[in-house]
């Protein structure tokens, strides 16, 4: 096999958090679509504290609500069989990222959040997976389903698989690997 580890995105990945986006967007006075980690970062320090609550009120609700992709679970479990380690590396919350993972009793003991390492696009959170789990950036896979994980992925030297059950609305060039069910990953990077 091509790759020693894997590191997983949360959000439409591994989870459907139903995060209400709109609603953030509605109480921050935001464009629908603005990248809400960087607009907020320009911010007063008190702007900043509210919109913090607020994003951090709708992601610990996301949470409560979310959903397993159940075949992703499949899949970590099938790398768990393998004994193949594996990651998240999430725009989340450190908090909202476990509350995710103990509701749906996903036991991924290393996570990257945006608490923890500049958030993605940025490449650092997959760099330091890649050393934490002991392989080189090629020895990795992540595997995402937005432009933000493509571009962190190709930042980082790490090939990129896109979960994609929908098609996406942005430009995948440069992915790895595109898929629309885990099996088919599965496939692709175990036969």
């Amino acid at each position: 096999m091509k790759f020693k580890a894997f590191a997983f995105d949360l959000d439409g990945t591994l989870v459907d958090t139903k995060i209400d986006f709109a609603a953030i967007y509605q109480e921050l006075n935001l464009p629908d679509g603005t990248p809400l980690l960087e607009e907020i970062e320009q911010w007063s320090a008190s702007e900043k504290q509210r919109a913090q609550n607020v994003m951090h009120h709708y992601e610990q609700k996301g949470a409560e609500e979310s959903l397993v992709i159940a075949d992703a679970f499949d899949f970590l479990v099938h790398l768990e069989n393998f004994k193949i380690p594996f990651a998240v590396f999430t725009r989340n919350s450190r908090a909202t990222a476990l509350k995710t993972l103990e509701k749906h009793k996903l036991n991924i003991p290393l996570v990257i959040s945006r608490d923890d390492a500049n958030p993605k696009p940025h490449p650092e959170g997959l760099h330091m997976i890649a050393k934490q789990l002991a392989v080189k950036a090629h020895e990795l896979l992540f595997v995402g389903d937005y432009i933000f994980d493509l571009q962190a992925g190709q930042a980082a030297g790490v090939s990129t698989a896109l979960y994609l059950p929908q098609p996406p609305d942005f430009e995948t060039l440069g992915a790895y690997f595109t898929f629309d069910h885990y099996d088919k990953l599965r496939t692709h990077c175990f036969n």
